[in-house]
């Protein structure tokens, strides 16, 4: 049965592909995405264009900027209207350390260097709670 797999006597590439007078067509293939119009191949990166005080804000990345700020200070905001109960500084003491648990015996040792092997339910435990810790994804 002949392969499918180009040989050193045949063509890797179609002649046709390649030819000069082969034009791209202006609508994409169903398997590709249609280009937004505004989009300019010419028009240089944000990442590529120096960083001025007059554009600053399109090389932050807002959502960050909300995550890390805007999320700790409305819990500031709104502790101010929030009774504080006993179990309340206790959940938190503890889940504090579970996070840390899970980012540094679970996140670090045991997936980033495989220092150790643990059961699935103590992968699962510190997969949790390194979740928890909100640092992104194991892998």
């Amino acid at each position: 049965m002949p392969s499918h797999q180009p040989t050193a006597g045949m063509s890797a590439v179609d002649p046709a592909f390649i030819s000069e007078d082969r034009k791209p067509s202006p609508v994409a293939k169903s398997s590709e995405p249609n280009r937004n119009k505004s989009y300019d191949p010419k028009k240089p990166h944000i990442t590529e264009t120096p960083m001025t005080r007059y554009n600053f804000y399109k090389h932050v990345n807002w959502l960050n900027v909300f995550l890390i700020v805007g999320i700790p200070m409305i819990g500031l905001v709104t502790a101010w209207w929030t009774p504080l109960y006993w179990q309340t500084v206790l959940w938190s003491v503890a889940y504090y350390f579970a996070t840390g648990l899970g980012i540094t015996a679970g996140y670090h040792r045991l997936w980033a260097h495989t220092s150790y092997s643990a059961t699935l339910p103590l992968k699962m435990f510190l997969a949790f709670v390194g979740g928890g810790a909100v640092e992104g994804s194991i892998r």
